[in-house]
């Protein structure tokens, strides 16, 4: 890692690698669902997650129960970041340091991670009623999605939680590209 990633992320705890973080879902999901169903799902689950603090903390604790948080990608990213901080020539701050900031600003980094994915989750799930009621765009959302993610909803007609699980798999991949970036 060079250390123009190190300063953003690190150092600096740049709130815009944050909003970033917190807006995947709207500026990666949203367009993949489509027009103004896509934006209209992301905002609406967006909302209901960001407003609704008391329930948050169970949605946070749904994502890590369920696995969905990358924990080992986090951990590594701590570690480069710190490494390569310690061969960045910054001589003068003890390693110890710029450990404990790399694991500062990716522990805050995979908190707003795990709010993105509940979002994502929700947004699922917003999906699943829209597609049950009838709605178009849902279906026309679904019909861009890869075949994979199709057949796997097919294939699991009337068991809505392996549907919504196809979904949020899927969704997740769209907005969590930063990690594939990072790799």
């Amino acid at each position: 890692f060079p250390v123009t990633i190190f300063y953003p992320n690190v150092l600096a705890l740049n709130p815009r690698s944050h909003l970033s973080q917190l807006t995947q879902v709207l500026f990666k999901g949203a367009p993949e669902l489509g027009g103004v169903y896509g934006y209209e799902t992301a905002i609406k689950s967006m909302m209901e997650v960001f407003l609704n603090w008391k329930q948050l903390g169970v949605r946070m604790a749904e994502v890590a129960e369920k696995g969905l948080e990358p924990k080992a990608f986090l951990r590594e990213a701590s570690e480069s970041v710190a490494n390569s901080a310690e061969h960045a020539l910054l001589y003068n701050v003890p390693a110890r340091a710029l450990r404990t900031m790399a694991d500062a600003a990716m522990w805050s980094y995979g908190k707003l991670n795990t709010i993105n994915i509940a979002t994502t989750r929700v947004m699922a799930s917003r999906m699943l009623d829209d597609v049950a009621a009838g709605n178009k765009a849902a279906f026309k959302a679904i019909s861009k999605m890869p075949t994979s993610v199709r057949r796997m909803l097919i294939e699991n007609k009337g068991n809505r939680a392996e549907q919504q699980r196809a979904l949020e798999m899927y969704l997740t991949s769209v907005t969590q590209y930063q990690y594939r970036d990072w790799e």
